[in-house]
């Protein structure tokens, strides 16, 4: 839902954005009320995809979402013509906010084994949800990382070898 309301938000901009191109220099009212709607409509929808995302990540993807859709609607509805350094520039900005949105996102850890080395899976507890704060849980654990006082817990309690 997040990555809707960044699209959301990056469209807003971006609508915005070409009625800026149409109320050349607020000369025209009803061009510069759009402005501000689309604006203020944008701002909202970002606030709402940032409630459980990195400002970070999600600041870059909104903004790199912008500029691609900026080039697009310039070629679509303003005439602009099309380079092949545009659109290289464009697959920057494309592969960008790629890699910044597959940073956000956790990897899969490979599964435990038990001692000894054999193959059986170890049953473990899960960890803390990135971002999301726990009761009680320090500022590190509740990023992700858990202190090094819960690693040994946790270690103790399922059993993994060599415990930090």
């Amino acid at each position: 839902m997040d990555l809707l309301f960044s699209l959301l938000a990056a469209g807003a901009y971006t609508v915005g954005g070409l009625f800026m191109k149409r109320a050349e220099g607020f000369a025209h009212a009803l061009p510069t009320a759009l402005v501000f709607g689309c604006f203020c409509a944008g701002a909202a929808l970002q606030t709402l995809a940032m409630r459980r995302s990195e400002l970070s990540i999600n600041y870059v993807l909104v903004l790199g979402l912008e500029a691609a859709l900026a080039l697009l609607l310039g070629i679509a509805y303003l005439g602009e013509g099309v380079s092949p350094r545009k659109l290289a520039g464009l697959a920057l900005i494309l592969a960008g906010v790629l890699s910044l949105r597959l940073e956000g996102r956790p990897s899969a850890p490979a599964p435990a084994t038990a001692k000894g080395g054999s193959a059986q899976p170890v049953a473990s507890e899960p960890g803390p949800v990135p971002g999301v704060a726990t009761r009680g849980a320090t500022l590190a654990e509740s990023r992700g990382t858990p202190s090094l006082a819960a690693r040994r817990r946790r270690c103790q309690n399922t059993g993994h070898a060599p415990c930090p």
